[in-house]
């Protein structure tokens, strides 16, 4: 589905295999070093610039999963994992939640 819309790169860190890489339309790529390396600010200044005229998309993986699911039930899907994490909250960890929720009441 995303290959009809835009040219699609999977970044990926060096050395690692992803699946969804070997599919048509898919251009993986690998990036290496310290920071920025891994930001995906830093991929698209790479491998497809913006400018004036031009715009791009980042999605994460959960995204792509959405997207997925959109075309092959008809229903979004809104549940995400999300890291709670930082000086305030008090038991750092991942959350399965919902698009919108709120974060407050998360790190509660």
């Amino acid at each position: 589905v995303l290959g009809r819309l835009a040219r699609v790169f999977l970044c990926k860190a060096e050395g690692v295999s992803l699946p969804g890489e070997a599919l048509s339309g898919v251009t993986a790529q690998a990036f290496a070093g310290p920071h920025p390396a891994g930001l995906p600010g830093t991929h698209i200044h790479f491998l497809d610039p913006v400018g004036a005229g031009k715009s791009v998309w980042n999605l994460n993986y959960q995204d792509v999963i959405a997207i997925g699911k959109l075309f092959t039930t008809g229903q979004l899907w809104t549940e995400r994992v999300i890291a709670l994490a930082g000086p305030v909250v008090e038991k750092p960890r991942l959350v399965r939640t919902r698009l919108g929720a709120n974060l407050d009441e998360l790190a509660a």
